[in-house]
């Protein structure tokens, strides 16, 4: 029997170096064994903004679908940003 898949943290996230907003959230998804229309469900947005996002498509998701998809995951919504912006945030002005 397998072991349930351990719940991703943020440090985990980024050291395992998934390096697109993208890619980091399809792993997440992964990591949760969920289908796209499961993931999709859950957050409250169509199947086709998860296969978007997942492929880097586009401009990236509004703001306030970015926190969903992050709550959903229970990741800060920096994990899924761009590098650039991750470091934007992070750098006090």
């Amino acid at each position: 029997m397998l072991a349930p898949a351990s719940q991703p943290t943020e440090t985990n996230m980024t050291d395992t170096a998934p390096t697109t907003p993208g890619t980091r959230a399809r792993a997440l998804r992964l990591r949760q064994a969920l289908t796209v229309e499961e993931a999709a469900q859950g957050i409250g947005v169509s199947t086709q903004t998860i296969y978007r996002f997942e492929r880097d498509e586009g401009r990236g998701p509004r703001i306030q679908t970015l926190r969903k998809i992050a709550g959903f995951y229970d990741v800060e919504p920096a994990t899924l940003l761009p590098e650039r912006d991750r470091q934007a945030i992070a750098t006090p002005a």
